[in-house]
């Protein structure tokens, strides 16, 4: 299961908060609540690292199910942050199935995953549900200039993992942004990552959750974390007018979401600029969806109110948690974003919010997609036209049959009988589960990216990852790219400094463009140009996303994808 995971989410590896050696003990941040001490690194110039720091109160007891809370006083000791803090885990039992798939195995006469009897992983060493904890990683230059000016530019990653599973090291520590914003830039940048709850303790939802609990806490969770850094960056050299969110697949989808939350209102968001890699977004479940799931967690739980569930202890919501996602249907995580009212901070499927005006426009995006996104979760076990069918049928129960019709068989036609590639798709196909592949791609993340670019035509940037295979997440490695370091000795280094200078010019600059680095041209609807970024091209290419196919989901998602009763 954890090869699984490395491969679908492009994990790095598991990130020790402290290595074993290389570090010594740094300067200390006193933040009025708690004192930081950092650990430094022996290179110049020194990273400092100012590792969980506590941004919330424990979501514990009562604040369990609750929204984020300010954290209380504790100045007993000076902090290190020497052991990592994740959030519980979990992970869905098809995940192993889609590897083997991807890697060739043959899936003829292959029976299906029987869910009620997937095997349940064992759960994640060092979770804990107090786990809503940043890291701040710093230049040694530009901390020591925090008293001079108005500080350096701020990105803050938001990790992916389909709302279950991820945390705020895992992907890597940061360091080759913050050395990459040095080298294209005059100043570097600080880098904060952040944990959110996951599964169960931050996305469940339902009208007897609602009625004592609150849904999307997760978003909250990030948004508390993002007001929290507004607040305190400048003690770590940072500029809380310049903060860029950076974030990947799920973590992406919630900065869809933050992008269109109440509709645009209640004053600007905590970050003035915004990039969003693979923006994923499944359709919402309707209440009765979310109710069902909710009753799933308390048998689950082998509890029977909200109130017993809020009791219960860490280990059983845990184990709970744990049983759920190992069960969700193929290519779905269980646990997300749902739409909570009119008023509530989702109150609409963001594309359709976008195409309505209804957003936060002063915020700049760059938005990526990559090659092949939807093969990571296409079933293997979708053989016919039937089964793809009742594929679209499972993600918008709703939707008319009209548009379940013309989705499968203009959009996505049956695959010719000779088995060669079909022309109606920009990646085409020639096998069922690559028609799903096709139309998942597009759906969830693909039209996301045009969705996003319509809305935000001015002074907005757009990139193909088009390195092979293409994948789902393939570009994460590549984000946090260290020269030196033996987990990136596999990837392609020109790629991998083109995209670090880009990412870390357009949070200084706006504009990704630098001395050293092919020409990146702002995102031209008329065009439809993006840049693309391959072994053999980085350049400007025309977009492979089809307008009319995008057109064709979003209205399955009026009719069919966002209904509340």
């Amino acid at each position: 299961m954890l090869v699984a995971v490395a491969l679908l989410w492009g994990a790095v590896g598991f990130c020790t908060a402290l290595p074993e050696s290389g570090y010594r003990a740094g300067p200390e941040i006193d933040l009025g609540y708690e004192i930081h001490r950092a650990i430094v690194s022996n290179e110049t110039p020194a990273i400092y690292s100012f590792l969980n720091i506590r941004y919330a109160a424990p979501p514990l007891d009562t604040l369990r199910f609750a929204p984020p809370a300010a954290p209380t006083t504790n100045r007993s000791a000076v902090l290190d942050g020497a052991d990592d803090i994740i959030c519980p885990q979990t992970s869905p039992a098809w995940l192993d199935t889609a590897v083997e798939f991807i890697q060739g195995v043959s899936f003829v006469n292959v029976t299906p995953i029987d869910y009620s009897k997937a095997a349940v992983p064992a759960l994640t060493p060092g979770t804990t549900e107090d786990c809503l904890f940043l890291d701040v990683r710093v230049s040694e230059t530009v901390f020591n200039a925090r008293k001079t000016g108005k500080g350096a530019p701020v990105v803050v990653w938001i990790h992916g993992g389909g709302y279950i599973q991820g945390y705020k090291s895992q992907e890597g520590s940061g360091r080759g942004l913050i050395l990459a914003s040095e080298q294209y830039n005059e100043t570097g940048i600080v880098y904060v990552a952040i944990n959110y709850r996951l599964g169960l303790f931050g996305w469940s939802s339902g009208p007897t959750f609602g009625a004592q609990g609150q849904a999307n806490l997760g978003l909250l969770d990030q948004h508390f974390a993002l007001d929290w850094i507004q607040k305190y960056i400048h003690f770590f050299g940072g500029d809380p007018t310049r903060i860029t969110v950076l974030a990947e697949s799920a973590g992406s989808g919630s900065v869809l979401a933050h992008l269109t939350s109440y509709a645009g209102g209640r004053g600007p968001l905590p970050f003035s600029k915004a990039i969003l890699q693979s923006p994923w977004m499944l359709p919402f479940p309707d209440r009765r969806q979310q109710e069902n799931l909710f009753q799933s967690v308390l048998r689950a739980a082998n509890v029977t109110s909200f109130d017993a569930l809020q009791r219960a202890s860490s280990q059983v919501l845990m184990e709970a948690n744990n049983v759920i996602g190992t069960r969700a249907p193929y290519g779905t995580f269980a646990f997300g974003p749902v739409i909570d009212g009119s008023t509530g901070y989702l109150p609409g499927p963001p594309g359709i919010l976008l195409q309505e005006g209804r957003f936060h426009s002063s915020v700049q995006p760059m938005v990526s997609y990559n090659l092949n996104e939807g093969i990571l979760f296409a079933s293997p076990f979708v053989t016919n036209s039937s089964a793809f069918e009742a594929f679209i049928v499972d993600l918008f129960p709703e939707s008319l049959s009209a548009t379940v019709d013309r989705i499968a068989t203009t959009l996505y036609p049956p695959p010719t009988p000779n088995g060669t590639a079909n022309a109606n798709s920009a990646l085409g196909y020639a096998t069922q589960p690559e028609r799903v592949a096709a139309a998942f791609g597009d759906l969830v993340i693909r039209c996301n990216a045009m969705y996003l670019l319509n809305a935000y035509p001015q002074n907005s940037y757009a990139y193909r990852f088009g390195v092979p295979p293409g994948w789902h997440s393939n570009d994460e490695p590549y984000t946090f790219y260290e020269a030196d370091s033996s987990s990136s000795s596999k990837l392609d280094p020109k790629v991998a400094q083109a995209l670090q200078g880009y990412l870390t010019r357009f949070a200084v600059h706006g504009d990704p463009n630098a001395v050293g680095l092919p020409p990146f041209r702002p995102y031209d609807r008329t065009t439809a140009t993006v840049q693309e970024l391959d072994r053999t091209y980085i350049g400007p290419l025309k977009s492979d996303i089809s307008a009319l196919v995008c057109k064709r989901w979003l209205e399955a998602w009026k009719t069919g994808g966002h209904r509340l009763d």
